[in-house]
């Protein structure tokens, strides 16, 4: 039976780097991002190219509370995580007082927020 990771922010960047890592390793695998289309290339591409299982969680971290509804998704399926890479965030430029609030608001649940909760459920 191969190890499970979750990966948020898999869609791109580090994130899919991440997951390609750990599909070579044989690890089946949770794919957290906000592009559903995008993730679910990715299950094609990794099941078909590695044998493994690959499961699409669509998710928005920004979003109070979306980070429960990832661990909730994992409990649904009867995953259990060997590996959680919290990868999801982003960041912001410019002076504080002059940067959009909603952002500095997503910035903070995404790269704060959402990583405490997922660690803490983990």
């Amino acid at each position: 039976m191969n190890k499970t990771a979750l990966i948020t922010g898999a869609s791109g960047g580090l994130g899919l780097e991440f997951a390609k890592i750990l599909a070579q390793k044989k690890y089946d695998l949770v794919l957290v991002a906000r592009n559903e289309g995008r993730l679910y290339a990715l299950k094609n591409e990794f099941e078909t190219k590695y044998g493994i299982t690959v499961y699409v969680c669509s998710a928005d971290l920004s979003v109070k509370d979306a980070a429960l509804d990832v661990f909730n998704f994992t409990l649904e399926h009867e995953l259990d995580i060997d590996v959680l890479i919290n990868n999801a965030g982003f960041g912001d430029a410019g002076s504080f007082t002059e940067c959009d609030w909603k952002k500095q608001y997503d910035m903070i649940q995404v790269n704060i927020i959402a990583l405490m909760q997922l660690t803490h459920c983990f």
